[in-house]
Parts: structure tokens; C-alpha cells; sequence
């Protein structure tokens, strides 16, 4: 009664009212990056809050290149910026307050510029993405203050999956859920040139997006183009990938991607075929000259006619000139890469 009273004639500032947040304010996003232990579809608390993409697939085998194509949008092995715009870095242009925890071995000595830009100390050791959300929620408790971008990465061995899951599923049922984007990924998969493409962790939630499974081949390159727009915010010119709002809102998914490994193999992939070719990291030749350096693989029943050959090396030959491109006009390739990859309703 005494406190009520107090609160009544205003003399407590801890009993005022947090301001509200404004209706039209850029939302909240968390990016959160897990391991192989996450399966490709959300399951127990997680499994009625989050959108996924059943068939999402890696773009590298080895993490690191993939956490550096989550951040700029960029496919692993593109040259056309030695310091490319980073997702966090963009946002920081447009009032975001950048939180966020990345572990020194997916964020190598050479490229300091990804996590440039991170608020990281007070999220620094706490490998788990428990310990990190906690931190989180202590640190902006209000979700009516700035608006928040948070990078996220569980890299413990010894995390509890089960635990970090209730974790995420708590934050997704916070205070700031009205306005909170979340998008789940995995990075990379060793197996990326089986058929079988094994998809890895793609999962998203906010408002407007039923959690149900959604088609298409999204990938961790699609993620700037997706959460930029999100926030009212540009686009690098040379971020690549697809937005994948309207594959949300119940439009056909991308059903084409390309893939690498470290042995420097490159990869395209469709729902029909799968074409791997070792280039050894020389610039593909316009033809091949050496057909034992190609795997093909009909993915369906169909014959092998040889006929999907040709298209998908001369796509992949164009796509390799266009990651390796210094200028905007050759980053854009030629007509050919442009008209496939429309055809398959995956350039924008």
C-alpha cells in the first residue's frame, strides 16, 4: 500500500512506467549461429515458435568461410571487397546497438573486420547459448530502449543442447517477442556433395511467420538480404543471395545453390542434379578439360541423358568468374548465369 502510494504521487522513479516502444520502430534481431547437434527441423520447445527450411543447404563444408558469408552476404572465395560490409556493421548506420559473441576460431586473425563493430565483452567465454542469452536479457532488460541486433554463436563441446533450446524458446516468448526477428542457421555440413544434400539448421521467427516448413534451398548467403530490408535498412550492391521473405509469406523457395569445400571443389546443385568440379582454386575454364575432375549425380529417377551436364558447368563457370569478379558489372555475370538463375527463381 505505501509503495503503491508513493508510485501514485510520483516520487519513485523505479515505479515509472518504461516508455513505450513505437508501432512502426525497426524490430529487434537475433542471429544465432549452432552446430552439427541442432537437427535441420526445430524440435521439443522450439518446434511450435519457428518457420524453417526443410531442404536449407550449406554453402561450405568448413565453418568458418560460412560464418563470413552469413555476415556479408558475400559467397565464400568472393574478391570484389578486401573489407566487405558486415551485417552488423550496416545496422550500426541505422541506430542498431550490435551485441554479440563470435569465437576466435571462426573469426580468423585476417578478417578482424567481421566482428568489428560487436559490443563482445560482456558476452565474452560464455560459449553456450544459454550463458549468452542470459547475458542478453541482463544487459537489455528494457525492450522498449534501442533497438538491437544480436550475433550469437554456440561453440561449447560441452553445451546441453536441450538447455540452450529452452533458452531460445524462453527469449522467444519474452518481453520483446512483439518485435523480436530470430533466425537460426548452421553453418556447414562435410557431407555437402552427397545426394541426399543433407540440409542443415535454417529456422526463423517474428511476426507474421507461421512456424511451419517452408521449401527451398535457402543458405546462410541469403541472410543479408533478408534481415536488412527487415530493419529499413539498404542492402550492400554486393551482397548476393535471395530475399526470403516472400518464400515466408508462401511463394516458391530458391531451388538452386552453389556449393564449396575446402579442397577447393565447387558445386552446383538443383533439385533434379548435382554437378561437383575440382578446380584445385585456378578460375574454372569455359569448358571442361578434365572430365574426371566432374562428379555428376542425377538426384531423381530420370536417365542420365547427359543433357543437364553443360548448363550446370557453364552456370558454375559464371558463377566462379562472378565470386572471384573486382568490378560491379562482371560481379553481375553474363547473360546466361543471369537467365538460369532467374529460370530457377533465384536472382532478384
Amino acid at each position: 500500500m505505501k509503495q503503491a502510494l508513493v508510485c501514485l504521487i510520483g516520487l519513485a522513479t523505479a515505479c515509472q512506467r518504461a516508455p513505450e516502444r513505437e508501432p512502426d520502430a525497426p524490430p529487434d534481431l537475433l542471429v544465432v549461429v549452432v552446430d552439427s547437434s541442432w537437427a535441420s527441423a526445430p524440435s521439443g520447445p522450439l518446434a511450435s515458435k519457428l518457420a524453417y527450411f526443410a531442404e536449407s543447404q550449406a554453402i561450405h563444408a568448413e565453418p568458418a568461410p560460412a560464418l563470413r558469408a552469413l555476415l556479408t552476404g558475400q559467397w565464400p572465395g568472393t574478391t570484389s571487397s578486401s573489407v566487405p560490409n558486415t551485417v552488423h556493421s550496416v545496422l550500426r548506420l541505422y541506430g542498431y546497438r550490435t551485441v554479440g559473441w563470435v569465437p576466435p576460431h571462426l573469426a580468423p586473425a585476417e578478417t578482424p573486420w567481421l566482428t568489428a563493430g560487436l559490443e563482445q565483452a560482456p558476452l565474452s567465454g560464455r560459449a553456450c547459448l544459454s550463458d549468452q542469452l542470459d547475458a542478453f536479457a541482463r544487459l537489455h532488460p528494457d525492450p522498449s530502449d534501442v533497438a538491437i541486433a544480436g550475433l550469437f554463436v554456440s561453440a561449447g563441446e560441452d553445451c546441453d543442447i536441450e538447455r540452450d533450446q529452452q533458452a531460445l524458446a524462453k527469449t522467444l516468448d519474452g518481453r520483446r517477442k512483439s518485435h523480436l526477428v530470430t533466425v537460426v542457421v548452421g553453418l556447414s555440413s562435410g557431407d555437402w556433395d552427397d545426394a541426399d544434400g543433407s540440409p542443415v539448421p535454417f529456422f526463423m521467427a517474428g511476426p507474421g511467420m507461421a512456424p511451419q516448413a517452408t521449401a527451398g534451398f535457402a543458405s546462410v548467403v541469403d541472410l543479408v538480404p533478408t534481415l536488412l530490408p527487415l530493419a529499413e535498412a539498404v542492402v550492400p550492391s554486393d551482397a548476393i543471395g535471395t530475399d526470403l521473405r516472400p518464400v515466408l509469406a508462401g511463394q516458391p523457395g530458391p531451388d538452386l545453390v552453389f556449393q564449396q569445400d575446402a579442397a577447393g571443389r565447387l558445386g552446383i546443385r538443383t533439385r533434379k542434379h548435382l554437378l561437383v568440379a575440382s578446380s584445385g582454386g585456378a578460375p574454372l575454364p569455359e569448358t571442361p578439360t578434365d572430365p574426371d575432375g566432374l562428379t555428376y549425380l542425377p538426384l531423381t529417377d530420370a536417365p542420365d541423358t547427359g543433357a543437364a551436364r553443360t548448363p550446370l558447368y557453364t552456370a558454375l563457370v559464371q558463377w566462379d568468374r562472378q565470386r572471384r569478379a573486382t568490378s560491379a558489372a562482371e560481379r553481375m555475370g553474363g547473360a546466361a548465369f543471369r537467365k538460369l538463375l532467374s529460370e530457377q527463381g533465384y536472382w532478384h
